[in-house]
């Protein structure tokens, strides 16, 4: 799959099928751009639903930009040809004679009107006659941002369509060297990466995936299937164009790595598993026998509480919660896009995704076959030592512990034999200690081995 640069005319000169809704504003920039300007991102809705992204500068007078199309597979297009007069911005955007085909057709030419502060019109110009209009308006709104935190991990941020109307967020730290893509286990967005990926980048270009059904990424009711969410991510490395790429993931991100694996070993250079290499067709929690012996276990072992208030007060104690508990913290940024802010700044309900979007990832997991990939693998387990620490107070508590742990480590060791029929190559690393995120918790070694691996790629 290709990234085709398609026109944006294809969508805004078809009135039957196209409806244009009124917008609201949605907040991203750091701050409102002043009036009569045309900096800062502006977004239109067809039906309610996004259609188009301009995000545009203007420094020393020069205008540059891009814009992103909802309805069109792929990632921001460079505006072309920028000219500005007073409170009208005249630009074109390259588009190709057809989806799907590489030759290309005159640029689409557009005019954008300032209509109010945040306000502002588009319309597509007539190919042939000078001036003319083609096609009905769409209204623009700016975004604007009162939020008082901003993310201070230095990525820049850009969406890319991999379906109509659906698009995934696309963290990039930059970096030398291979490009590698990390991909988010349950519950998460790219920002879970946040402190992690900038020490990657001494050695390799960085970029992270929120996956549809979570955070600013397009929470669609449907595509939520194993196949569907490897081509979400191939879509993505189309658009970015990025050769032999090196995927880690966590946890449930190995579905993806391992149908990508499966499918298209040779557009890959090797593949990371961060904890990510259980098979959901073989896990602990659906055994009634393993879930038997988990209830058996003393209840200090298998009760968790939760944050109290005070433990959500802020974002910072809920962090500290996660220390004192022997969890691996999470950036804040992670934090924020997964909890509601409340407006006396504690940590409010879980926004990033719905239960119904978890069920659906894992009613369309597929059973793990390594034995078609052909790139080689690291994969990082946490061994046993990552569970709280608990003296058993007699021997029937001994004996419950350990018919637990014995039964936790058949399934590990299956799911290793079961990885190392993979033909190109498999590296296993043990972490003691190591929690589920061990990229958190061990970050060092995970730092250490992943260089390593990288650097003994092809």
């Amino acid at each position: 799959m290709r990234t085709r640069q398609a026109p944006i005319v294809a969508v805004l000169t078809c009135v039957a099928t196209f409806v244009i809704a009124l917008l609201r504003v949605i907040a991203q920039s750091p701050e409102a751009a002043p009036a009569n300007t045309f900096a800062g991102t502006w977004e239109g809705k067809m039906n309610d639903a996004p259609a188009i992204d301009l995000e545009i500068d203007e420094a020393g007078g020069k205008i540059s930009g891009a814009v992103v199309l909802y309805f069109q597979v792929g990632g921001p297009l460079p505006l072309l040809a920028p000219h500005m007069e007073g409170k009208t911005l005249a630009f074109e955007v390259q588009r190709h004679k057809c989806n799907g085909c590489e030759e290309l057709a005159p640029n689409a030419k557009f005019r954008m009107e300032l209509t109010g502060p945040s306000e502002a019109r588009l319309w597509k110009l007539d190919d042939q006659e000078v001036g003319k209009r083609s096609g009905p308006e769409l209204k623009l709104v700016r975004r604007t941002d009162s939020a008082s935190w901003h993310d201070p991990s230095k990525h820049q941020v850009q969406f890319i369509i991999v379906e109509y109307g659906i698009r995934l967020e696309v963290l990039d730290w930059g970096g030398t060297g291979r490009p590698v893509v990390l991909l988010t286990g349950s519950g998460d967005t790219a920002h879970i990466f946040d402190d992690f990926a900038p020490k990657l980048t001494g050695f390799c270009h960085v970029y992270g995936i929120t996956r549809r059904g979570y955070g600013a990424s397009g929470h669609p009711d449907s595509g939520y299937t194993e196949q569907r969410l490897a081509e979400d991510v191939l879509q993505v490395l189309d658009s970015l164009k990025l050769l032999d790429p090196v995927l880690v993931g966590h946890s449930m991100a190995g579905e993806e790595l391992t149908r990508l694996g499966d499918e298209h070993s040779d557009r890959l250079g090797g593949l990371v598993y961060l904890d990510a290499a259980a098979d959901p067709t073989d896990f602990p929690a659906s055994s009634p026998a393993y879930m038997a012996l988990f209830h058996k276990l003393p209840a200090q072992m298998r009760d968790h509480p939760g944050p109290s208030a005070s433990d959500r007060s802020s974002f910072q104690a809920y962090r500290e919660w996660q220390v004192r508990t022997g969890e691996a913290p999470f950036p804040e940024a992670e934090l924020r896009n997964m909890f509601e802010t409340n407006p006396d700044g504690s940590v409010g309900e879980y926004k990033a995704s719905a239960p119904a979007i978890h069920e659906a990832i894992g009613a369309g997991a597929l059973r793990r076959d390594y034995s078609r990939i052909r790139v080689p693998i690291l994969a990082f387990f946490p061994s046993q030592g990552n569970k709280p620490q608990y003296q058993p107070k007699d021997a029937q508590e001994r004996a419950a512990v350990e018919a637990f742990d014995a039964a936790t480590a058949a399934y590990v060791n299956r799911w290793k034999k079961n990885l190392q029929n993979a033909p190109g190559g498999v590296r296993i690393v043990d972490l003691p200690g190591a929690k589920h995120y061990v990229f958190i918790s061990n970050e060092a070694d995970v730092l250490r081995d992943l260089r390593a691996f990288l650097a003994g790629l092809h």
